[in-house]
């Protein structure tokens, strides 16, 4: 699944939550990307269907320019 997802919290109980909704409606992902916020990898532990999947965090300061990237700036549709 490509897109934006978007969250109200950042909190591991956000992140498990977003992770449970991509696995209901898309098929195991072989690899997560997200940035270095430490909720995922927890939230990711806590999720058994995630335990093989390779987990890559992208450092904030390659995609500066993102806007879904960068948190402090509200995110456009298009």
């Amino acid at each position: 699944m490509r897109g934006i997802l978007l969250q109200k919290r950042r909190d591991e109980a956000a992140a498990k939550r977003i992770f449970k909704r991509v696995l209901r409606s898309c098929p195991v992902p072989r690899k997560i990307v997200t940035d270095q916020l430490r909720s995922y990898p927890a939230a990711k532990v806590k999720i058994p269907e995630l335990a093989g999947v390779k987990h890559v965090l992208v450092k904030a300061a390659a995609r500066v320019n993102n806007r879904a990237e960068n948190s402090h700036q509200p995110t456009r549709e298009r």
